[in-house]
C-alpha cells in the first residue's frame, strides 16, 4: 500500500473514532465549580477546589501520532471525559503523577468544537470557562498565550520542522516564499507562519494532524510546519515525506497552562522541579 492511501485510511480511522466517541457521550462534561468572567477560578481557591472535588481535570487535544496525548484505542473510541486508562502519552503520565502527588484522581477532557472535532483553538477558551484545571497538550509557550494564561516551567524542548515531499527540492526558508503551507488552526505553527509573513491565502487549515501530512503527499500544500517529535515520528512511516530543514534557529518549549493567578502554578512548578531533580522527568519525556 502506498503512503497516500495508507495515510488516508489512518485519518478515516481517527475520524470514525472521534465520531463514535462523540455520539456515545450524551454531552460534553460540565465544568466543575462556579464559572467566572476571568480565566477560570479565583487564584486562592484553585488548589483547594481540586483537592475538595478529589480530581484534577486536564484539557487536551488527542492525536494518534502524538507522543504526548492520544486516545487509547484499546479501551474504545475517544471519550469526552475519561481517565488515564482511556488516554496515553507523556502529558497523561506527567499529569497522572501530579494528580497522585496531590492525592486526587485524574480526569482527561478533550476540547472539541461544535462538530465534535478536537482542536487547539478550543483549549484556552475551555480553560477560561472553567472546564478544566490545566491545559496539558504538548502546548507551546508563546508570548501571545502568556498574555492570557500562565505557564508552568518548561518540561520539553522542540524545534520547528519543515516537512515536505522528498521530490520537492526545498532546502531553506527562502524556498518557502510563494509556497502553500498546511497546518492546524490555533497552533503555535500558525503563529510562527504569520510572523514570517504568510497570509491567509498562503495557509491551508485542516482539522486533523495526520491530514496536514496527507495534504502535502497529495499536493494540496507544499509543506507543513510541525513540532519535531511529531515530524520525526511520521516521516519514519511515510518514505515520500522528509524533514527538509528547521524553519528557523529558534527552539520552542512545552509548558502546562493554568488560569492567570492560579495557585496550582507554584504547586505544579514545585512538583516538576522535584521530578527533574530525581531524574523521573527526563525518564518520562524520553521519546
Amino acid at each position: 500500500m502506498s503512503s497516500i492511501p495508507k495515510l488516508a485510511l489512518s485519518i478515516a480511522i481517527v475520524l470514525l473514532t472521534i465520531q463514535l466517541g462523540s455520539s456515545l457521550a450524551c454531552a460534553p462534561a460540565k465544568p466543575d465549580g462556579p464559572k467566572t468572567t476571568s480565566m477560570g477560578e479565583s487564584a486562592p481557591s484553585a488548589l483547594a477546589r481540586v483537592k475538595e472535588k478529589g480530581k484534577l481535570v486536564i484539557l487536551t487535544v488527542p492525536h494518534q501520532e502524538n507522543s504526548f496525548t492520544k486516545t487509547n484505542l484499546g479501551t474504545g473510541p475517544m471519550k469526552l471525559s475519561g481517565t488515564r486508562e482511556d488516554f496515553q502519552g507523556i502529558d497523561i503520565d506527567i499529569m497522572g503523577a501530579f494528580a497522585d502527588h496531590l492525592g486526587v484522581e485524574l480526569e482527561i477532557r478533550p476540547t472539541v468544537g461544535p462538530e465534535g472535532i478536537p482542536g487547539y483553538e478550543h483549549l484556552i477558551p475551555a480553560l477560561g470557562r472553567g472546564d478544566g484545571d490545566i491545559i496539558a497538550s504538548s502546548f507551546t509557550i508563546t508570548k501571545e498565550r502568556e498574555e492570557i494564561i500562565d505557564f508552568s516551567t518548561p518540561y520539553f524542548f522542540v524545534y520547528r520542522a519543515v516537512v515536505t515531499r522528498t521530490d520537492q527540492g526545498l532546502s531553506s526558508a527562502e524556498d518557502l516564499k510563494g509556497k502553500k503551507a498546511v497546518i492546524l488552526p490555533g497552533t503555535s505553527q500558525e503563529n510562527h507562519l504569520r510572523k514570517a509573513g504568510f497570509s491567509e491565502s498562503d495557509i491551508l487549515f485542516v482539522e486533523f494532524s495526520l491530514e496536514t501530512y496527507s495534504s502535502v503527499l497529495e499536493g494540496l500544500a507544499d509543506f507543513t510546519l510541525q513540532d519535531s517529535p511529531s515530524a520525526e515520528r511520521v516521516v519514519q512511516d511515510y518514505p515520500e515525506l522528509m524533514i527538509a530543514f528547521p524553519f528557523d534557529d529558534q527552539e520552542d518549549q512545552y509548558g502546562f497552562g493554568v488560569a492567570q493567578g492560579s495557585d496550582l502554578l507554584p504547586a505544579l512548578d514545585e512538583f516538576l522541579a522535584e521530578m527533574k531533580a530525581s531524574g523521573k522527568l527526563e525518564e518520562m519525556t524520553r521519546l
